[in-house]
């Protein structure tokens, strides 16, 4: 993922499945974007996001164009999934850019 500045972002969580690599439907996903200290939440966003049930094991939620990013700087965005006894994290680093013309 990009985390382009000043766009709204669509965060999309593909083909959750469980240990029998059934798809979870039902889940829920949260997701929060963290500064480069891995602690402080972006500001101009309220966190966490909740990640909508897209069908299939897959979900998405949208960072609002609001979410106070910086060309070249450092982010973490982290995902959490829960269902019964499906616990999982992801963690991604990201650097902020500006969209390009194409």
């Amino acid at each position: 993922m990009t985390l382009w500045v000043g766009n709204d972002l669509i965060l999309s969580v593909s083909s959750l499945t469980d240990q029998d690599q059934q798809a979870v439907t039902g889940a829920t996903l949260r997701a929060t974007v963290y500064e480069s200290d891995e602690t402080t939440e972006v500001s101009g966003v309220t966190w966490p996001l909740a990640l909508s049930d897209d069908g299939a094991g897959d979900y998405s939620a949208t960072i609002p164009d609001t979410a106070d990013l910086v060309v070249g700087n450092d982010y973490f965005v982290v995902v959490t999934a829960s269902k019964g006894t499906i616990q999982q994290r992801w963690t991604a680093h990201e650097v902020a850019q500006r969209r390009p013309f194409s």
